[in-house]
């Protein structure tokens, strides 16, 4: 995050920096999922925050602005089982998959926080 910069400030522009992609904070933070390291943190404790968005319709699905991002795609919630998702939360995406966007803010599912198990970088 950039110095005072909100959260959902955050994801529109790295959507922008790092994928190339427009996108718009649709609703409230769905999860905050915590991965540690097995070494009590000493390596790595990371904090997800995830929030519920939209992307433009014009993002293509293969265009990236990172180096390091291989690949942009769009997934069926029945094609995330195989996925090597980092922190493997596939049974939470596909439970937000029906959410309806058009809501009110403050009529959203909780928040689930959750710890998530450590897995390595390849």
């Amino acid at each position: 995050m950039a110095r005072g910069e909100g959260l959902e400030e955050a994801l529109v522009r790295e959507l922008r920096e790092e994928l190339g992609a427009a996108g718009e904070v649709v609703g409230p933070p769905l999860a905050l999922l915590e991965t540690i390291s097995p070494d009590a943190g000493r390596e790595r404790h990371t904090v997800h925050i995830v929030f519920p968005a939209l992307l433009s319709e014009s993002t293509g699905t293969t265009a990236t602005v990172d180096p390091a991002v291989k690949e942009l795609r769009w997934f069926r919630t029945d094609e995330l089982g195989p996925l090597d998702v980092r922190p493997p939360i596939q049974g939470l995406l596909a439970s937000w998959s029906t959410l309806d966007l058009s809501r009110h803010r403050d009529d959203w599912p909780p928040l689930v926080h959750q710890r998530c198990p450590w897995t390595p970088e390849p």
